[in-house]
């Protein structure tokens, strides 16, 4: 994957843009760099072009798909609910879809990847688990619902009733995935525990270790237990 033209592409616009210019001391050297399409910002540039192009082809691959063939993608559902909005042009149009498909890499590359990574590790450690979601996925699909390819395409309410993959999935999430999180304060402000934050102040936490804080999960804090999340999902209403 990483030896993709766009994956390298994408890698390296993301380097760029944190080494020399989140964490850059002098603003005014990369504003330059950009200007005169120098050193970094001119390997930045062939990058984004890189990157544009292939979400511009994802985008007119789905535009040539036929009418009848209703995706249940995320991307689909932006391109239709997009036909309600007004844009000046197709131009205008293009570009909003093409930062969609860009959002969608940048929020999905290495999160979902790490995610999956342990949660299918958890499940080898726990078959137990293995063995519930088998049983509940069976039970919203059936195996006499199955086609002869024996594939299944689970449609969102089918979604919405995987309480049991649900509850895993997120307690692999919250407990193991996420090593920090890097902000970026755009105004003074004051946190819940009134700790005060200034402006273009960096503000950075940790998942991994909050994750694990007895103070927050219990002396349990630190076990693979996903049952804890099927009564708080059911008390804040997510499941149905």
């Amino acid at each position: 994957m990483r030896n993709l033209p766009f994956a390298k592409a994408f890698d390296n616009a993301v380097v760029i843009c944190f080494f020399s210019r989140l964490l850059s001391l002098f603003p005014l050297v990369w504003k330059l760099k950009r200007l005169f399409n120098l050193g970094s910002k001119k390997r930045l540039k062939e990058a984004i072009g890189i990157i544009d192009k292939f979400a511009l082809e994802i985008i007119k691959s789905k535009n040539q798909e036929k009418e009848s063939d209703k995706s249940q993608d995320l991307l689909s559902r932006f391109m239709f609910l997009s036909s309600d909005y007004e844009f000046q042009d197709q131009e205008q149009k293009t570009k909003f879809l093409r930062d969609i498909v860009i959002s969608f890499v940048l929020a999905g590359k290495d999160t979902i990847s790490t995610a999956l990574t342990w949660f299918f590790w958890l499940l080898m450690e726990n078959p137990c688990c293995g063995r519930l979601i088998y049983q509940e996925l069976t039970e919203v699909a059936p195996l006499e619902a199955v086609s002869e390819s024996r594939m299944r395409i689970f449609s969102y309410d089918d979604l919405k009733r995987l309480h049991c993959l649900h509850s895993y999935i997120r307690d692999n999430e919250t407990v193991s995935t996420c090593g920090h999180q890097l902000k970026i304060n755009m105004d003074d402000d004051v946190l819940p525990d009134g700790t005060r934050v200034g402006k273009r102040w960096f503000a950075d936490y940790l998942a991994y270790a909050i994750g694990r804080m007895e103070k927050v999960w219990g002396q349990d804090c630190s076990e693979f237990k996903p049952e804890r999340w099927l009564e708080i999902l059911s008390d804040l209403g997510l499941f149905i």
